[in-house]
């Protein structure tokens, strides 16, 4: 494959292989998929038979007319049934797929998605998951639901109708597995969607990660000067500092523009791709820090390269109006004097150079999602629940007991439903938060029972206060969390299978689970 892109090469080069534009490639190859670019005529059309006939007498590998396609734009009927007839190829329209991922001249439309929807649904289907807990399910949506989507969102920005199916997707399994009739009291959806470090069940956004994968290329545009991608977008619409307005790229980046702007910084060699009012180069955002003056521009987009060109006469790039406004006149002679110090080295042909305050190295799209995730929310007391060394089931339902979203008699009563509100481990008083694991009989029998048993004293605290205790031992957080596990586990276990299993029973189990992180 290799040679015949050399060769395609070649023969462009000698102008026997005329392509639509002298700017592009011939042909892109990867694996066994390629996409080859000519001029539509019946020469042209001739030259690749002939390439593809010498291709085979050379290589022992044949084109499959049945797999391939061909693509017009702006031709004639006759000459593409002429090169249809040539090639033995049948004629195919936008959108096709290359790579596995739709290729188009105009915007997706909604059929285009569909594909990605039905993995989604296909990849649940044949999941047997009946019997998973609350945490079984949350590793399967992290590690195979929400990576689905990510090869897709790294070159396309799915729009908003998609990622509500999605999210409806995640959300129902996450909460009720493959039980359609199932009701839980569930917990906001931001929520669930936030990082562990701020509280949350750490589920990835799919809007924000989308984002955050498409502004690599934010990154690799201004970092890689020498990208192939980069140099065609250069040639076929001039030097600029972001990629051409009509790029879906450019649409998905004037949405993180502010926030990218903020988290990089430029050196400037010359200057000639670096915007002087959006971006930093050593005087912070300049269309904040000079609003009145940036109202009078007349170029918003201007390089730093250009705006030292007129530096001599900077009122050229302004409105007429701006003499009218003592402040913008101000303000314009402090921008010319700080440019002047900053830029007082000579200009250079060398890329600029572009680096990032949230990463060591550079930009990558796990940095900027849990920046975008976790500023500038402030971290919630339930994020300490992952510190704990106790299994994923226990963390999952600590995080539930702590957000209140046990599927508790009082909360099933706020959904409708009508269920005579009384505890069924001791079968007297009615079921509560602080009755069912801190003053019921069989909750203070248990933790007595177990609280000697491993020599370590369960508090009688609330599951949100032991945990910002600095009087608690990490042990006995630990413990109080599978202590309230099996205690919950023993309500439904009396509630649907009429169990019934002794204090010191429930104990055992719960020294079982703690031995195991403490063999000590």
């Amino acid at each position: 494959m290799d040679f015949l892109a050399r060769w395609l090469l070649k023969l462009q080069q000698n102008d026997n292989l005329l392509l639509p534009f002298p700017q592009i490639l011939p042909c892109l190859l990867y694996a066994d998929d390629a996409l080859l670019f000519f001029k539509p005529s019946t020469g042209q059309a001739q030259v690749l038979k002939t390439i593809f006939t010498l291709f085979h007498s050379l290589s022992g590998l044949n084109v499959n007319p049945s797999k391939s396609q061909l693509v017009f734009l702006n031709t004639t009927i006759d000459v593409r049934e002429a090169c249809q007839h040539i090639l033995g190829c049948i004629e195919h329209f936008f959108p096709i797929t290359y790579l596995g991922l739709p290729l188009s001249n105009k915007k997706l439309h909604k059929n285009d998605y569909v594909a990605l929807i039905e993995r989604f649904k296909n990849t649940l289907n044949t999941w047997t998951s009946s019997l998973l807990s609350l945490a079984g399910r949350l590793v399967l949506i992290n590690s195979c639901l929400s990576s689905l989507p990510v090869y897709f969102m790294s070159v396309f920005q799915l729009p908003r109708w998609v990622i509500d199916i999605l999210n409806n997707i995640r959300r129902t399994y996450l909460w009720q597995g493959r039980n359609a009739n199932r009701k839980l009291v569930t917990v906001a959806w931001d929520k669930v969607c936030s990082p562990k470090s701020i509280g949350g069940l750490g589920v990835s956004d799919i809007y924000t990660f989308n984002l955050s994968l498409l502004a690599k290329w934010y990154w690799k545009w201004h970092s890689s000067d020498q990208s192939c991608w980069r140099e065609l977008l250069i040639n076929l619409h001039g030097n600029s500092p972001t990629p051409p307005i009509n790029s879906p790229l450019s649409k998905s980046f004037q949405q993180l523009q502010p926030i990218i702007n903020t988290i990089t910084y430029f050196t400037i060699t010359s200057g000639t791709f670096i915007q002087l009012w959006h971006q930093n180069w050593g005087l912070g955002i300049l269309s904040s820090n000079f609003q009145v003056l940036f109202s009078y521009c007349l170029n918003p987009d201007i390089t730093d390269y250009n705006f030292l060109q007129h530096l001599a006469a900077p009122l050229e790039l302004f409105r007429p109006s701006l003499t009218s406004s003592l402040l913008a006149q101000q303000q314009l002679h402090e921008l010319v004097h700080l440019t002047q110090q900053t830029l007082s080295q000579p200009i250079s042909l060398t890329h600029d150079q572009i680096y990032c305050k949230i990463a060591p190295n550079q930009l990558t799209s796990a940095s900027l999602y849990n920046f975008l995730k976790t500023f500038p929310k402030i971290p919630s007391d339930t994020r300490l629940v992952w510190k704990l060394k106790v299994p994923p089931r226990v963390t999952t339902f600590s995080w539930l007991l702590l957000h209140d979203k046990l599927p508790t008699i009082i909360n099933l009563q706020k959904k409708g439903m009508t269920i005579v509100n009384r505890c069924c481990l001791c079968k007297s008083q009615a079921e509560t938060m602080l009755h069912l694991f801190r003053t019921c009989h069989y909750s203070l029998t248990t933790r007595t029972i177990t609280s000697v048993l491993s020599n370590c004293n369960i508090p009688n605290l609330d599951m949100g206060i032991a945990l910002t205790s600095t009087e608690l031992t990490l042990k006995q957080k630990e413990l109080l969390a599978i202590y309230c596990y099996y205690i919950w586990k023993e309500r439904c276990s009396r509630t649907f299978f009429d169990a019934n299993n002794q204090p010191r029973s429930t104990a055992m189990l719960i020294l079982e689970d703690w031995r195991l992180l403490h063999p000590d």
